[in-house]
């Protein structure tokens, strides 16, 4: 029974992740189309997945640091895009910005997984 529970309450937390991301994403196609003067791109893993490799212009702060970290980012209304390696990271640190008062923040469909498949540009050391 209890990993009867345990498992439903992932499942409900994994749903809510991705219903909070659904309305909010972007596909690589159209970020690439984006001004990028206009926008910030938001690595939220960690310091050593960024530094093995990361999408051009990401800057990276990892979701467990982003309380203390956020307060640097631009103009609660300026174009933020954030990415993970698979959604989840992405799903909290989008919670956490919109609950701070940034109203145009949008998830990067696919993630940094989807992006390295895709033999998309990655910045590596």
């Amino acid at each position: 029974m209890k990993r009867l529970n345990m498992l439903l309450i992932t499942l409900f937390t994994l749903c809510l992740a991705a219903f909070k991301l659904h309305a909010a994403d972007i596909s690589p196609e159209k970020f690439l189309k984006l001004d990028k003067s206009q926008r910030t791109l938001l690595d939220v893993r960690t310091i050593e997945e960024y530094a093995d490799g990361h999408i051009p212009t990401a800057i990276n702060m990892p979701v467990g640091e982003l309380s203390s970290l956020y307060s640097s980012l631009p103009e609660k209304d300026k174009q933020i895009v954030v990415y993970c390696r698979s959604g989840f990271r992405a799903a909290r640190a989008i919670s956490f910005l919109k609950d701070k008062g940034f109203t145009n923040v949008l998830h990067l469909e696919g993630d940094y997984g989807q992006w390295e498949k895709d033999a998309r540009e990655i910045v590596t050391p």
